[in-house]
């Protein structure tokens, strides 16, 4: 479980006004251009934020593919791109 991460995004919706779905995505989509980046990614994978649980999974017709350093890959993209990417969309 994964709480400080919404807590994050929340505080992100309420810091600087952009709609909760609006972070989510942003999280989403740079965390799967960073899963794209890799050797062997499946190119029709998709990153889902489980809103219960703060749990980042990668998904594939409905199985969970995610691999076993994406909570290093995540960490990475959030230093490096969420924020950049986020301020275009604000």
């Amino acid at each position: 479980m994964n709480t400080a991460l919404l807590s994050a995004l929340h505080e992100i919706e309420t810091d600087k006004g952009i709609p909760f779905e609006t972070v989510k995505g942003v999280l989403e989509e740079s965390l799967l251009a960073a899963y794209e980046g890799r050797e062997g990614a499946d190119e029709d994978a998709r990153v889902v934020l489980d809103e219960d649980t703060g749990d980042l999974r990668v998904m594939k017709d409905g199985e969970d593919i995610t691999p076993h350093d994406f909570t290093r890959i995540a960490a990475q993209v959030m230093r490096q791109t969420f924020y950049q990417r986020l301020n275009e969309v604000h």
